[in-house]
C-alpha cells in the first residue's frame, strides 16, 4: 500500500478512515500517495473504493475525477486525497492552490491530517508563504484532534517551531493558539487561514522581554507559574541540564492534581552547576510560564527537600536567545 499522503522533505500523517484500514501513524517521507481501499475493485463506480482502485493502477484521471465528484460533495476522504493528488501533480500538473484548497476543506471537518500536511506547507514554504505563526497554529490544531503518537508528534513539531520564533512572536502566537481552542473547528481553520489575519507571521519581531529578578535570601530569582497552579521563584541556573524542582514542590504540584505518575519518565542523570552528577527522578511539567511566554511538555527532575529550584538548560534550550543583565538584575529573552 501506497502512503496516504505528502511533504516537502518533511512530515505526513496518515490515518485510519472508513475507507481504509491504516494505523494513526506518522512517518516521514517523500512519497505520494492515495488511500487505497481494502475492498474488491468491483465496488460500484464513483466509490472511494473504485478512485482507490484507479490510482493503484496508474489511471490517475480516473481517480481524479471520482475524488473530485466526492471531494464536491463534502467527503472528507476524497477531499483529502484530492489535495495529495493536486499537490503531486497526479492526472493533471501540480496546483498548490488546489491542494491548499481541498486540505482546508478536509480540515475544516476536523480531519487531523490535513492541519499537518497545511502546518508542513506553511512550515517549508511549499506552494505557499513561509509562515512559522499558521505552521505552529495548525501543528496545535492537528495536536489536539490526533491521538496517541501522531497528537505527541504534532506538538514536538509545533514546539520546535516555538524555537524558531522571536519571544514576542511566540507570546502573540500562544494567544491565537488560546482563541482557536476556544473555538469551533471550523472557525478556528478559518481563523489560521486568513489571508490578513497573521501578517506578523513572517515578519522578525525581535522586542525582547525583560523580566524582572527578585532577591530571595541572598539570590536573584525569577517567578515562574508551573503547570498553572504554583507560583515557584527559581534560579536561573544554566549548568543544571534540566529544570530541577525540589520534592516538597513536587509533592504539592501530586497534592494539586496537576502533577500524576503518568507524568514520571523514569530515572535520569542531572549534572549540576559544580559539574556533579546524580541519579534523579524525571517528569514532565504540563506547562511552564515565564512573564507572557509559556512552554509546554518541559522536562523536570526531583531533588531533595528545601533544595533551590533550577531554571536550567531543558528550559532555557527552548528559547531563542536570553542574557542575564547584572547591572539592572533582569532576564532578557528573545
Amino acid at each position: 500500500m501506497s502512503p496516504r499522503g505528502f511533504a516537502f522533505g518533511g512530515w505526513v500523517m496518515r490515518y485510519r478512515s472508513a475507507a481504509c484500514g491504516f494505523a494513526f501513524v506518522l512517518v516521514v517521507s517523500l512519497q505520494s500517495g492515495i488511500c487505497l481501499a481494502q475492498t474488491a475493485p468491483t465496488a460500484p463506480a464513483g466509490t472511494l473504493q473504485e478512485a482507490a482502485a484507479a490510482h493503484a493502477r496508474g489511471d490517475y484521471p480516473s481517480a481524479r475525477q471520482i475524488f473530485q465528484s466526492l471531494a464536491e460533495r463534502g467527503n472528507v476522504t476524497a477531499q483529502f486525497d484530492l489535495a495529495v493528488m493536486n499537490a503531486n501533480g497526479q492526472g493533471a500538473p501540480a496546483n498548490m492552490q488546489e491542494a491548499l484548497k481541498w486540505y482546508r476543506a478536509a480540515a475544516e471537518q476536523g480531519d487531523a491530517e490535513s492541519f499537518a500536511n497545511l502546518a508542513t506547507m506553511f512550515e517549508n514554504g511549499g506552494g505557499v508563504p513561509l509562515d512559522y505563526v499558521k505552521a505552529f497554529l495548525l501543528f496545535d490544531a492537528a495536536s489536539r484532534l490526533a491521538r496517541g503518537d501522531a497528537a505527541q508528534n504534532a506538538r514536538a513539531h509545533r514546539d520546535a517551531l516555538a524555537g524558531k520564533m522571536a519571544t514576542a512572536q511566540l507570546v502573540q502566537t500562544q494567544n491565537l493558539a488560546r482563541l482557536c481552542q476556544a473555538e469551533p473547528i471550523k472557525a478556528c481553520s478559518a481563523r489560521i487561514l486568513a489571508g490578513d489575519a497573521f501578517n506578523a507571521g513572517s515578519q522578525a519581531l525581535d522586542t525582547p522581554m525583560v523580566i524582572k529578578l527578585e532577591q530571595d535570601h541572598g539570590v536573584f530569582v525569577v517567578p515562574v507559574t508551573v503547570n498553572g497552579t504554583m507560583s515557584v521563584k527559581f534560579i536561573v541556573d544554566s549548568g543544571a541540564s534540566d529544570m530541577v524542582i525540589p520534592a516538597d514542590l513536587v509533592s504539592s504540584l501530586m497534592a494539586s492534581g496537576t502533577l500524576s505518575q503518568s507524568d514520571f519518565i523514569g530515572e535520569g542523570v542531572a549534572v549540576l552547576a559544580d559539574g556533579s552528577k546524580r541519579k534523579i527522578q524525571a517528569f514532565r511539567l504540563h506547562s511552564v510560564r515565564l512573564g507572557n511566554l509559556l512552554l509546554e511538555n518541559v522536562t523536570a527532575s526531583v531533588s531533595p527537600v528545601n533544595a533551590p529550584p533550577l531554571l536550567g538548560q531543558s528550559f532555557l534550550n527552548r528559547l531563542k536567545s536570553w542574557s542575564l543583565d547584572n547591572a539592572t538584575h533582569t532576564l532578557i529573552v528573545k
